[in-house]
């Protein structure tokens, strides 16, 4: 599962480096969250997979972004 997450994040920071106006961490992280925690009041199973999607995507899709994606895809920088 962990391969899975690690491969994801990598995938979507190579996908969104080239414009990232918001800070990515914050935005998933909420966004995962709310739509996990929106799943549970609707009956929802929240399982292992979802609360590490929920809190490590974004922070892996940030690490990836920084370290890895930005070495392949030039990022100008915005004035």
């Amino acid at each position: 599962m962990m391969a899975g997450v690690v491969t994801l994040s990598l995938a979507c920071a190579l996908y969104q480096t080239a414009d990232m106006g918001v800070p990515y961490l914050w935005c998933s992280l909420l966004m995962d969250s709310l739509c996990a925690l929106a799943a549970f009041l609707l009956g929802g199973f929240i399982g292992v997979g979802t609360l590490v999607c929920a809190v490590g995507l974004g922070s892996f899709i940030t690490f990836f972004s920084e370290k890895v994606a930005r070495r392949f895809i030039p990022v100008s920088e915005k004035t």
